[in-house]
């Protein structure tokens, strides 16, 4: 399937966050992530997508799988990621593993390209029930946000517990990115879903650089 074909329904997302030296070591990373997901892809059970990013400062490389269930493959497995040696490659610093069940998210003009653009937005929240409150704030946004230019979707994903929260949106390029964020109702936005933080969130905005599968 094309990049630009139906995204498949999943029941489990993961985010792998390798952070490197500089811009060599993160290219490489991200070239090898993509070869190894090439070579297992199709050969792991219920892995239905991967995407591969990297972030706009060139230090960061983000793999995002969609998986069918939690028990899927290396979703259930940790001993058989095939990322694992990625974190041990010269120049990768530190790795984060990130999971949760994709929420109903939002559709915007452009659902059904090919992204150039996606951040992965990760909030520290307290419990479940402060985890349902963001979802509801995200929902609110919604009318606006179907119409903006450029934008091609946003999911969400909830840890089991409920204090990890990841959204994930995607714009068609980089111009309209920049033109979301400039809009001031981004800003009134953040500042009502920071008050669920428990601790400082993560924006990594990032260039979309290989799709495995419908991703």
């Amino acid at each position: 399937m094309s990049a630009a074909s139906k995204t498949p329904d999943e029941r489990w997302g993961t985010f792998d966050i390798f952070r490197t030296e500089g811009a060599a070591a993160a290219e490489a990373a991200a070239e090898a992530i993509t070869r190894k997901l090439r070579l297992v892809f199709g050969s792991l059970p219920g892995l239905l997508a991967a995407r591969v990013h990297m972030d706009l400062g060139g230090t960061v490389v983000v793999c995002r799988g969609q998986w069918a269930s939690p028990a899927s493959g290396i979703a259930g497995n940790p001993a058989a990621l095939p990322l694992r040696e990625i974190a041990e490659m010269p120049g990768v610093l530190t790795t984060t593993a990130l999971s949760g069940v994709p929420a109903a998210g939002l559709q915007g003009p452009d659902a059904g390209r090919p992204p150039g653009i996606a951040m992965v937005a990760t909030r520290h929240l307290a419990d479940q029930e402060s985890a349902d409150a963001a979802l509801k704030l995200l929902n609110a946004t919604a009318d606006w946000k179907r119409r903006f230019p450029g934008f091609i979707s946003a999911i969400p994903y909830v840890s089991t517990d409920g204090t990890i929260f990841v959204n994930y949106p995607t714009w068609v390029d980089e111009p309209a990115y920049r033109a979301w964020m400039a809009d001031p109702k981004i800003a009134e936005g953040q500042a009502e879903v920071a008050q669920l933080d428990v601790s400082s969130p993560e924006f990594l905005t990032c260039r979309v650089t290989a799709d495995i599968g419908a991703a």
